[in-house]
């Protein structure tokens, strides 16, 4: 067994914490926003897939179908 009796460090319990949260602050909104880009990427491909796929599902004209003729009605061309 290893005895740290003599032995003493700089810094505190307190010091640490504070240095580690300090930390947290600085990288946790880079973090966050990685995460956002990933789970963006995750719902678009889902609503895409919802849309390009409700004809076989539904058995109507599909949804982009629908979306381009109303977009048409109105004068813009998709």
């Amino acid at each position: 067994m290893i005895d740290f009796k003599g032995i003493s460090l700089p810094f505190s319990v307190t010091d640490l914490l504070d240095t580690g949260v300090g930390l947290l602050k600085i990288v946790g909104p880079f973090i966050l926003l990685a995460l956002c880009f990933a789970a963006n990427r995750f719902f678009s491909g889902a609503i895409r897939f919802a849309f390009e796929h409700d004809i076989k599902y539904f058995g109507k004209e599909s949804t982009r179908t629908r979306l381009k003729e109303e977009a048409e009605s109105f004068g813009y061309t998709l």
